[in-house]
């Protein structure tokens, strides 16, 4: 497939939600739409530079657009992308990844902090968490050093159904006493896959020990649930 990317480089700049209604109204949405942003990454790199970022930051944060391109062909069955509206945390320069995690500033309850997002596809290595939150105080000079996070990974759940020395389990424990949401079903899109969540928990995979310990606990009659909570990083 071939497009004009400049004029819709042009319409993006100019008018964003209406560039992006327009490209979903085509049947080769996906597809252009992972042409359109791989073009507004490019030119974020000069943006980086400007602000004295590096380049392996660049290419860390950038590396979620293939993230969200694996999990568009995985719900879709169609190589493109899909979750623009997640990216543009990191076009507008609120979101960055460094390390293993990614991080933005925001302000709960009147109280800045860092929120954390785990981007899929790596390990959570618990030394590798630890650095990544090293990192990010020092890359935001040290403006805080409270960080949060609402994840499925916080689940009070997870301390339930695997052993306590598994990488998961030691994310959330950081968190201490989490605020609990057993209705949602973030667990089972990130552990069996975006577009195959459904109530025959039966049909879930058994092909990895966290797969076989969540579809268990969905069979028994258990929910997993998300939690969310925050932490004071030693510094």
């Amino acid at each position: 497939m071939s497009w004009d990317l400049s004029e819709w480089l042009e319409f993006y700049r100019r008018d964003r939600e209406g560039c992006m209604a327009a490209v979903f109204a085509r049947e080769d949405r996906h597809a252009l739409c992972y042409a359109l942003f791989s073009r507004l990454f490019d030119g974020l790199r000069e943006k980086y530079r400007a602000l004295g970022i590096g380049d392996r930051i660049y290419e860390d944060t950038r590396s979620d657009l293939e993230i969200w391109r694996e999990n568009c062909r995985a719900e879709f069955g169609e190589d493109g992308l899909h979750n623009w509206q997640w990216l543009q945390n990191h076009l507008d320069l609120r979101l960055y990844r460094l390390g293993r995690l990614q991080f933005e500033p925001w302000a709960p309850e009147g109280r800045l902090a860092l929120n954390v997002h785990v981007p899929q596809g790596e390990p959570l290595a618990y030394d590798a968490v630890q650095a990544s939150y090293r990192e990010a105080y020092r890359f935001y000079r040290g403006m805080t050093r409270r960080f949060t996070c609402h994840s499925w990974l916080l689940s009070p759940v997870l301390r339930e159904i695997l052993p306590e020395s598994a990488n998961i389990v030691r994310f959330g424990l950081d968190y201490g006493e989490v605020r609990f949401d057993p209705d949602d079903r973030q667990c089972e899109e990130r552990v069996f896959g975006f577009g195959k969540v459904t109530d025959d928990f039966a049909s879930y995979p058994q092909d990895t020990s966290l797969r076989r310990a969540v579809r268990e606990r969905l069979l028994a009659g258990g929910k997993m649930g998300a939690g969310a909570g925050e932490f004071l990083l030693e510094v």
